[in-house]
């Protein structure tokens, strides 16, 4: 019988939808050998839909008290998100393996994983197994293959957009306007979530402009498909940035929430993007200028193979 991994990965209308879907992408790595159990913050439709879909169980939500008896009952125990309370833990005797974005260790982890790119983390005065940097990149199918596979770069009057499922700050709206406004005759492909609270605005938009085109609930192959199709990509430092490193487009990205920092200072010490810093309008433009001048070739520096070197991770914990 396969030992059983609880992953639990924060999320709700806020957060969005990254750390479910680097936790879906991770057990997609270890499900020959492993059984992944998915556990959400918050469980909704879409979530379960979302778990469902990838071929996973879904758990109860780990904040619950039935929830942490569940997850105590795997033999292991992935966290990825910011919200834990760790004192469920206190009693059990599995394996805990912690997805890392600040560099820093806030518990006595038995293995932790950050794939930003120079990802250091200090823990020498414990005995945690490191799994760090870009060898251990936590991507989907479909953006390995493309990783590794030679493509043709699109044409750079086609950008796509997207600042995920949530985008608190609204940049998605910011960045079509912009665009809009500069360079009126380019073709905009934009990916947004439902909880975007500009969705309304942005559908309309698109309504009325041939060239603006708007998807939502896209799977990793049609997500990485469109980047394909495009010279240009705008994408936070966050997964998506990950992802957009898999594809053919000059990537153009930025950072505007703390946990996105290790993310972009990694990316950026490697010359993999176009910097838009913040995104505030004149940087951001700035960054389109200079691709749409020099129309950049792709970086190439993620070579599809992290899910053999992460099964290793998982293999040398749960034995």
């Amino acid at each position: 019988m396969k030992k059983s991994v609880g992953f639990l990965a924060d999320f709700d209308e806020g957060v969005g939808f990254g750390h479910l879907i680097r936790c879906l992408a991770l057990a997609d790595m270890i499900k020959q050998h492993l059984h992944p159990v998915i556990h959400s913050y918050q469980t909704n439709d879409l979530v379960r839909q979302m778990i469902d879909e990838a071929g996973f169980d879904a758990g109860l939500s780990y904040i619950t008290e039935n929830g942490q008896n569940q997850c105590v009952k795997h033999d292991a125990l992935v966290f990825d998100g910011y919200r834990f309370d760790y004192g469920f833990l206190d009693s059990y005797a599995g394996k805990t393996i912690r997805i890392d974005d600040f560099g820093k260790v806030d518990w006595t982890f038995d293995g932790i994983l950050n794939h930003a790119p120079k990802a250091r983390i200090n823990t020498s005065e414990l005995p945690i197994r490191k799994a760090l940097g870009l060898d251990f990149a936590i991507l989907r199918e479909p953006f390995l293959q493309s990783a590794s596979t030679p493509k043709n770069q699109g044409p750079f009057d086609k950008i796509f957009i997207s600042f995920g499922g949530a985008d608190p700050s609204g940049l998605t709206l910011n960045t079509i306007k912009l665009i809009k406004a500069h360079y009126p005759s380019v073709e905009l492909h934009v990916v947004m979530g439902g909880m975007n609270k500009d969705s309304e605005t942005i559908y309309g938009l698109s309504e009325s402009d041939q060239k603006l085109a708007v998807y939502g609930g896209l799977n990793a192959t049609q997500m990485i498909d469109l980047m394909n199709s495009c010279g240009i990509g705008i994408v936070p430092s966050s997964s998506l940035l990950f992802e957009a490193l898999c594809s053919s487009m000059a990537v153009i990205s930025g950072y505007y929430i703390d946990n996105q920092r290790m993310i972009y200072d990694g990316f950026s010490s490697l010359n993999c993007f176009i910097d838009a810093k913040s995104f505030a309008n004149d940087s951001l433009l700035s960054a389109i200028d200079y691709a749409m001048d020099n129309q950049p070739k792709p970086s190439e520096v993620i070579d599809g193979k992290s899910p053999e070197r992460i099964r290793d991770l998982f293999e040398s914990l749960i034995t």
